[in-house]
């Protein structure tokens, strides 16, 4: 998303929960953080890229 959160994005989710038509929904928990945490660019940019070759040495 290309804007800050707002309270009432926070506010229309808890509406949603205290109405009727959440009541099938059950033990769930939705992120309001509009998709903040799941572009992670430390790790979402780098499933694009070449893996690191890495070795790990044997303590002597």
């Amino acid at each position: 998303m290309e804007r800050t959160g707002r309270p009432e994005d926070i506010a229309a989710l808890a509406a949603f929960f205290a109405s009727d038509e959440s009541g099938f929904i059950t033990g769930q928990s939705l992120r309001a953080d509009g998709g903040v945490l799941d572009h992670q660019p430390m790790f979402a940019d780098e499933l694009g890229r070449e893996p690191i070759n890495a070795t790990v040495s044997e303590p002597s």
